[in-house]
């Protein structure tokens, strides 16, 4: 028997389909219907296509159909199908990212380090374009404290999902719609959150999501047990800087960028939803 499945538009709660379809009962065969998703936007291709990798990777021998999708043009352009395995539309990245556009691009976590290892650079250099091609969609410019500041915050946000993640890759996209001055980014990984991540330190062992969420953008927190570790002084003072830094200096780059409280930036970042110019934090569980 087929179990149909209604995928969320961009407009409904899809950051929770990855916990709804993994308590679906096992079945031989599923059906994907999407066709009640009209406004495919980068937040929602990744995080839904992750929940869709994921469910394959989970039920590798179920049957799997999409039905009512050939309409979603821009997410076919984008390499929404084929990044969980549908043969419709473009690969990842295979279309050329523009100041207004980046489409899905999958990184593996370590093809970056290789490449550090083999230029001789730290695999935070290594990201540094893709930060500035991110903030360059955003902020609508590629110059400038604002961002200057952007830059390097997704460039450290991305290497904490490269360093403490855990996960074998990540994605990110991002869209700039000019009628209506909104812009949506999203670096998104597979691996094992924030709080797993952070309950390797002693100090913060028995923490739940939400927790972990506040406590990963204060100064000094770190997965990493600093005291009595054999790191250098210097990596001592900086370890638990790089997820407090983004979650302060992005605040103030995001405001001058919109220049006003009524536009909507989000950033969506190892399973948490960041909503500029406000500081309310939401988990997410994908």
């Amino acid at each position: 028997m087929i179990r149909k499945i209604s995928i969320p538009g961009s407009d409904d709660d899809y950051l929770g389909f990855s916990s709804y379809l993994k308590e679906l009962p096992q079945k031989e065969a599923y059906e994907f219907d999407f066709g009640t998703v009209g406004f495919a936007t980068p937040a929602w291709m990744i995080v839904v296509g992750n929940a869709l990798r994921q469910f394959r990777d989970e039920r590798p021998e179920a049957q799997r159909t999409a039905t009512n999708y050939k309409h979603l043009g821009y997410a076919a352009h984008s390499g929404f199908f084929q990044f969980f395995g549908l043969g419709f539309g473009h690969a990842p990245a295979a279309v050329k990212s523009t100041d207004r556009f980046i489409p899905i691009t999958k990184m593996k976590t370590d093809d970056i380090r290789n490449q550090a290892f083999d230029e001789k650079r730290h695999h935070g250099d290594v990201i540094q374009t893709a930060s500035e091609e991110l903030a360059e969609v955003l902020l609508q410019t590629k110059a400038g404290d604002a961002f200057d500041t952007l830059t390097y915050s997704l460039r450290e946000i991305t290497r904490n999902v490269i360093e403490h993640s855990g996960s074998e890759d990540y994605a990110y996209a991002a869209q700039y719609w000019p009628g209506s001055a909104r812009a949506e980014i999203i670096i998104s990984d597979r691996g094992m959150g924030i709080a797993k991540s952070l309950s390797s330190n002693p100090k913060h062992s028995t923490i739940d999501d939400l927790e972990a969420i506040r406590l990963a953008v204060q100064p000094g927190v770190s997965s990493l047990r600093v005291e009595n570790s054999r790191l250098s002084s210097g990596l001592r003072s900086k370890a638990g800087a790089s997820l407090f830094a983004p979650s302060r200096p992005s605040l103030i780059a995001a405001r001058s960028a919109t220049g006003s409280s009524q536009n909507s930036v989000r950033l969506i970042q190892l399973g948490t939803i960041r909503a500029w110019p406000s500081t309310k934090l939401l988990a997410a569980r994908t």
